[in-house]
């Protein structure tokens, strides 16, 4: 994969000089070339007019030195002047019209030149001392044309050194003003860029890299990327220490320490200010309202310069209200008002930014940042940054409070269910355990007999007459019955044994023995004597019986249904016996 990149060629890298010399250099070489071609154009419209002129004027000339031979019919002189006009440069052929002989001397040839120019005629007229005109002659000439071409040749070797010396004097100059006004200051804008932006220092020395007097545009791009790579610096630390700050925030449980203390202080470093510090809500033992500065980073007040020291607190007046309103405070103290300003001049406040926080729908307080050194405006994003933290603080305190109050319904909770679980577990008329109980206690007994090879038995009471004295008597000395009753087989066994209501009249008494089968007969005979007492209520004597049906386990089964089943069985026979005139 590496050697396919390195494969890839790279395009040559071109200098600036290049680029600017190739992208100038066609412009140059078409600019004057529109002018060597204007310059051509306008020297032969002008050299058409000069000989145009000269042409005319040399044939007013001649025409005025054949006016007397014309007169005096002088052949040889015509012939003369004639030839001689013909060898003037650019003639191509001259006639003369001779009036006195009536002939045309001709000079010249046009051979090789076809093309010439229309005839120039020039009438040749003499005047006599009495002013009287008379036409001696007609002279007919004829020139050779002047090419473009030929114009443009007998110009451009003139202007020919003028223009390479114009050309290369504009490129040298050119160059030269590229090089000290783009090429070095470039240079020292790249190498500013390659800086490594390590501190704020870096950063600042780059905004101060110094630029040419004739290069103030880029010396103001210069000095503005330094102050954006210091904003987008003071970003990045704002929302590392943001991240940093979430990540302790949340990862803090209910039992471990508070963690705003080193929160405050990050925020402190990233905002690079004196003091900041939290101040929560509280009432005092007298029901007042007041701020509890409680949580402090950086620099300590001073000694007297603590709020607590103050009798007057403008967080606690007019401050409070607009933190209630959820509006932050921030500025210089020139900015607000003189009294506040002498609470805070004492503090040794030169400028803060206090912030409300809020949780969901409770205002819990706000947090400070005091600069003690200078005047401090603080930027819109810096006001963002803190007023974030101020509702992250707010959702961590929303969060502590809402995991007190959950404690605390839990605690209940478990309270309410022990309270429910002895509740559901106890007989609510005598106290004693329930069906519930008797299937616990019963299932754990038996599992103990089994591991150590015991006996036990479950005894099934129910009690005689008790029907009759609840019809005659009422349910409330019936139920006065139930707990004397209840309250005598609890005095009859050991604190060992378990002692249930099954339900009505009807008792179980669950009765771990030991290796050796336990006395049955003498703890039966115990319980039917102590039942079997008189009870006295309302001035009525009533005399309640019982009969009593045992089961041994694990020898008669393992299971409550089982056991109270065969001691059900056993207490029916004794009862039918018992009915019989046999005692249990």
């Amino acid at each position: 994969m590496n050697r396919a990149k390195d494969s890839v060629v790279k395009p040559r890298r071109r200098s600036l000089y290049r680029q600017f010399i190739s992208s100038l250099f066609i412009p140059f070489v078409l600019v004057f070339l529109l002018a060597g071609a204007g310059t051509v154009l306008i020297g032969y419209h002008a050299q058409r007019v000069k000989l145009e002129s000269e042409r005319t004027e040399l044939m007013s000339v001649y025409a005025r030195s054949l006016v007397k031979p014309l007169w005096d019919c002088d052949t040889a002189t015509l012939n003369g002047i004639v030839n001689a006009l013909a060898y003037q440069q650019g003639v191509a052929d001259v006639q003369l019209l001779d009036a006195c002989s009536g002939q045309t001397i001709a000079a010249g040839s046009n051979a090789g030149q076809p093309d010439l120019t229309p005839p120039y005629r020039q009438l040749i007229h003499h005047k006599d001392s009495g002013g009287r005109s008379f036409q001696v002659g007609e002279l007919v000439a004829r020139f050779s044309r002047i090419s473009i071409w030929t114009a443009a040749v007998d110009l451009l070797w003139r202007y020919l050194v003028l223009f390479v010396a114009m050309f290369t004097v504009l490129l040298v100059g050119t160059l030269l003003v590229f090089r000290r006004v783009v090429d070095q200051p470039l240079a020292r804008f790249r190498n500013a860029i390659n800086m490594e932006i390590e501190s704020r220092d870096t950063i600042q020395r780059l905004r101060n890299l110094p630029t040419e007097r004739q290069n103030d545009e880029l010396g103001d791009v210069m000095a503005a990327y330094g102050g954006l790579m210091m904003e987008l610096d003071s970003r990045y630390k704002r929302q590392q220490t943001l991240a940093q700050c979430a990540s302790e925030l949340l990862a803090t449980s209910s039992q471990d320490a508070s963690p705003l203390i080193d929160v405050l202080e990050r925020v402190r470093i990233t905002m690079d200010a004196d003091r900041l510090y939290l101040a929560e809500n509280d009432i005092n033992e007298a029901g007042e309202f007041y701020l509890n500065y409680t949580v402090l980073a950086g620099r300590p007040f001073g000694p007297g310069a603590s709020p607590a020291d103050f009798e007057e607190h403008p967080e606690e007046t007019h401050w409070a209200g607009q933190f209630k309103e959820r509006r932050p405070v921030a500025g210089t103290i020139a900015q607000f008002p003189m009294s506040d300003q002498q609470v805070l001049r004492r503090r040794g406040v030169r400028s803060l930014a206090a912030f409300p926080v809020w949780g969901h729908s409770h205002w819990y307080g706000f947090i400070c940042v005091e600069d003690l050194e200078e005047d401090r405006d603080w930027s819109a994003s810096e006001k963002t940054f803190l007023q974030t933290v101020a509702d992250m603080i707010g959702a961590f305190l929303e969060n502590a409070n809402r995991q007190q109050q959950l404690a605390t319904v839990i605690d209940r909770l478990r309270e309410n269910e022990k309270t429910l679980m002895r509740i559901a577990r106890r007989d609510p008329l005598t106290g004693l355990g329930n069906r519930i109980v008797l299937d616990e206690e019963l299932e754990r007994a038996v599992l103990r007999a089994k591991r150590l090879s015991l006996h036990g038995y479950v005894l099934l009471i129910d009690l005689n007459h008790f029907k009759p004295i609840n019809d005659t008597y009422g349910h409330s000395v019936g139920d006065q019955v139930l707990r004397i009753t209840a309250q005598r087989l609890l005095d009859c066994v050991r604190r060992t044994d378990t002692v249930v209501r099954l339900g009505g009249d009807e008792f179980v008494i669950i009765v771990e023995g030991s290796r050796e089968r336990p006395n049955l007969t003498a703890l039966t005979a115990k319980l039917t004597a102590s039942l079997s007492r008189l009870q006295y209520h309302d001035g009525h004597t009533m005399a309640v019986g019982a009969c009593i049906g045992a089961a041994c386990f694990p020898d008669d089964g393992t299971s409550s249904d089982t056991l109270l089943a065969q001691a059900d069985k056993d207490m029916y026979l004794k009862k039918t016996l018992s009915g019989q005139g046999r005692q249990a």
